[in-house]
């Protein structure tokens, strides 16, 4: 189903539906954005013990960047 095809779809249910629908959708929407939260984080602290990262202040990163 197509992105457009699903908005008309909800926008054709009945207006509790609609409630319901994104009440759903927000749902595992902040689920998922927990988990990545978790997941990043989990990252970062791996990397930390591995000690893999770089020391500097703010200009050292613009500079790496190009910036």
């Amino acid at each position: 189903m197509e992105f457009s095809e699903l908005l008309d779809f909800v926008d054709n249910l009945p207006l509790e539906n609609q409630k319901i629908f994104l009440d759903i959708a927000n749902k595992r929407f902040a689920e998922k954005s927990r988990q990545s939260l978790i997941t990043e984080t989990l990252q970062s602290r791996q990397e930390y013990l591995e000690e893999n990262y770089t020391i500097g202040n703010s200009g050292d990163l613009f500079k790496s960047l190009g910036i």
